[in-house]
């Protein structure tokens, strides 16, 4: 009984994407071409060979999807009255055709498991806005590996400094006109603008942050480094929020 809810739901969450049921159609008519021998005919062996190519690497995302699905289903309560009606809201359903719009949300093996607990966790009734997610399913696809590991490295290590940072993940020195140190301003100025960091503030106990003391003039000639060591870093509240929802498994809703 339980095995079969599961199966429909699968069926009917693939089936939500609204794209991938007209790549199966595609699929089927290829396969059909194929079974019949109209592919190669007319000296058109190249494009039926590009054409095929394409419909196979459309049936591979439509396995992909497959696959991601029945992982976040299986490990759902759907013998849970609630988290069965989420899954089949409307409300959750338009989360998952978000979801699987664009590639890039589950390009890598690393996302595809990201994205996962993220829709996990958005079927359990009241745990994650789904303002929220969908902000989150964007992120998703906006960062890479490089801006999880930077985001991962300031949940293990709040207060760390962009020399810390740099230290934690890569631990060799580099010049400051390297690629590598180019590269590394680029992450941390890419997940400052989106708001997922920032430099550590002084608040008050009602959460008002304090303004910044003045500090004299440098006259040193030279240029902030990109690795500096005085200034900490911390995850934003949106922040700790994506990385908790996206790097944990099923979990209670975060307190403010």
């Amino acid at each position: 009984m339980a095995e079969s809810l599961h199966a429909d739901m699968c069926i009917g969450l693939v089936c939500c994407t609204g794209r991938i049921s007209c790549g199966l159609d595609w699929i089927g008519r290829w396969q059909r071409c194929r079974s019949c021998g109209v592919l190669g005919r007319d000296g058109a062996g190249q494009r039926n060979e590009l054409f095929a190519q394409c419909l196979i690497r459309h049936e591979e995302q439509f396995a992909e999807i497959t696959h991601l699905i029945h992982d976040i289903l299986v490990r759902l309560d759907l013998d849970n009255e609630e988290i069965r009606t989420r899954v089949e809201s409307e409300e959750y359903q338009s989360l998952v055709r978000r979801a699987f719009r664009d590639r890039a949300n589950y390009e890598t093996k690393e996302k595809r498991e990201h994205l996962r607990k993220l829709l996990s966790n958005a079927a359990h009734p009241g745990v994650v806005p789904d303002d929220l997610i969908r902000l989150f399913i964007d992120w998703l696809g906006k960062y890479n590996e490089l801006h999880f590991r930077v985001m991962a490295t300031l949940r293990s290590n709040p207060g760390a400094t962009r020399a810390d940072i740099w230290r934690l993940l890569h631990g060799e020195t580099v010049r400051e006109d390297s690629a590598e140190a180019d590269l590394f301003g680029c992450l941390i100025h890419d997940l400052s603008l989106g708001h997922v960091i920032r430099q550590e503030r002084e608040e008050t106990s009602d959460g008002r942050f304090l303004r910044t003391q003045t500090r004299t003039r440098n006259s040193s000639p030279y240029l902030k480094s990109r690795f500096d060591g005085e200034k900490p870093y911390e995850l934003t509240e949106l922040g700790a929020r994506f990385i908790h929802y996206v790097m944990d498994e099923v979990v209670k809703k975060l307190p403010r």
